[in-house]
């Protein structure tokens, strides 16, 4: 059951303290402190979306619990004050509802309740049921195809940083395209980890999205964007597995699973034969008894104090597995326990920050401080997103210079590929000979203006 919240102006609110925009409705069940958050999510540009609706997937920590939330955010006309209104409708699911459904998008899409408006008076709401659903989007991604020409661009989505441009009707274009790019996550759950919104307004955080959407000809930031709408152009599929599975629909178990194949040649025998040595009697050693003595001692202490504690009083289970991987992780990052909590709030800043350098091109830079952060530990997928990242800023910017060199504008064209060029320094730089050789025909061409 998923905990739902309206939010809209009214002259009164569900507590009473309140006029204008805040909360009319809510889940009984939802409490306060959530339901603040909850509140906070979403804004809308009523110039910008001419009355287009705004969908968006975040995710809200409170305490150590996750919470997703789905919103729909469209104009709702005018307020009792006459003045311009919208309704936010949200609905709240923990990872116990997340788990039956295939994506954010999809249940944005199948989700068949979301209200335009609100005239009721104020009042406390039921939970909404979640079942379980079939997946709608499997590949092929055909609306890629049909949009792009080419399938495999689906891929382009599996990346916590994706920028957009659109324009403010593409909003269910936009949800079917992200239903499709995250059929493509393996394992499925991953879908729920990418973050959207198919407009970003006036006053929300890009970084609060994995996909951010920018409404408008010229809006996405340096007027580039991976993935255009409008023009039905985006940077080139990435050449891997993804990428084969959005266009054929036909995917390796080792790809599905994630498993690690070694070659036979990585794998080292761990016996040797030899012939049988003469036997040979000889003395132990005084010290090597000692030794033996000790270590038996210390191997019963150890037992002793397992019983005691397998005797102790259970925790919670969740509760108890939370801290015991946060122990855990604190240990092989040899990270003192009492650091181990904000551990995740260290992540997050810092791959905030990497996130901003990358956008500025500061190659070495972003690097040097993931890798300074020393948090591979915490996540080691962590290092080849950025990589991952980098390569896509450094494709948008070599398109963006091929733009100016259409319009022959040389010095600005020289100028971005001056400051991308610094990436193909990056030892483990993704696809590096191949972006090497792009640069340079791009280069050869600012000569012939």
């Amino acid at each position: 059951m998923a905990f739902r919240l309206i939010f809209t102006s009214s002259p009164s609110s569900l507590t009473g303290s309140r006029t204008g925009f805040c909360t009319v409705a809510r889940s009984a069940e939802m409490s306060e402190k959530l339901a603040l958050f909850v509140e906070k999510c979403g804004t809308y540009d009523h110039e910008k979306m001419g009355a287009h609706p705004v969908f968006s997937h975040r995710i809200i920590w409170l305490g150590d619990k996750s919470y997703h939330i789905l919103s729909r955010i469209i104009d709702s006309g005018t307020d009792y004050t006459n003045r311009s209104n919208y309704i936010a409708d949200h609905l709240v699911l923990t990872d116990d509802e997340t788990a039956l459904l295939p994506s954010p998008a999809q249940a944005i899409l199948d989700f068949d309740g979301w209200l335009g408006s609100y005239t009721d008076a104020p009042r406390f709401l039921g939970n909404v049921e979640i079942k379980k659903a079939a997946q709608k989007f499997a590949p092929p991604a055909s609306l890629w195809g049909e949009i792009f020409a080419d399938a495999g661009k689906a891929a382009l989505m599996l990346s916590d940083n994706v920028e957009i441009r659109a324009r403010a009707s593409d909003g269910e274009t936009l949800l079917k395209m992200f239903a499709q790019a995250s059929a493509l996550c393996t394992p499925s759950e991953k879908a729920w980890q990418y973050t959207f919104t198919t407009a970003l307004c006036r006053g929300e955080n890009p970084q609060d999205f994995c996909w951010k959407t920018f409404v408008g000809e010229n809006s996405a930031p340096e007027n580039s964007a991976a993935i255009n709408l409008i023009e039905k152009t985006s940077l080139p599929a990435p050449e891997n597995a993804a990428a084969e599975y959005a266009r054929t629909a036909n995917i390796s178990n080792r790809d599905r699973l994630n498993l690690k194949v070694q070659r036979p040649s990585d794998f080292k025998p761990k016996f040797k034969i030899a012939r049988q040595a003469p036997e040979v009697r000889r003395e132990i050693p005084q010290e090597f008894k000692r030794n033996m003595i000790i270590v038996f001692a210390a191997a019963a202490a150890v037992a002793a104090a397992c019983a005691i504690f397998a005797l102790m009083p259970a925790k919670s289970g969740g509760e108890f597995e939370e801290n015991m991987q946060i122990q855990k992780r604190a240990y092989a990052s040899q990270t003192p326990l009492s650091g181990a909590r904000p551990l995740r709030d260290t992540y997050s800043k810092v791959r905030a920050d990497v996130k901003d350098l990358v956008s500025q091109a500061r190659w070495q830079e972003a690097l040097d401080l993931w890798d300074g952060a020393n948090l591979q530990d915490f996540n080691p997928k962590a290092r080849p997103e950025i990589l991952s990242d980098m390569g896509k800023k450094f494709d948008a910017m070599l398109v963006e210079a091929e733009g100016e060199i259409k319009n022959s504008n040389k010095a600005k064209a020289a100028e971005l590929l001056k400051k991308a060029e610094p990436a193909l320094q990056i030892k483990d730089f993704p696809h590096k000979a191949n972006r090497a050789q792009m640069m340079e025909g791009l280069n050869s061409k600012i000569k012939q203006l």
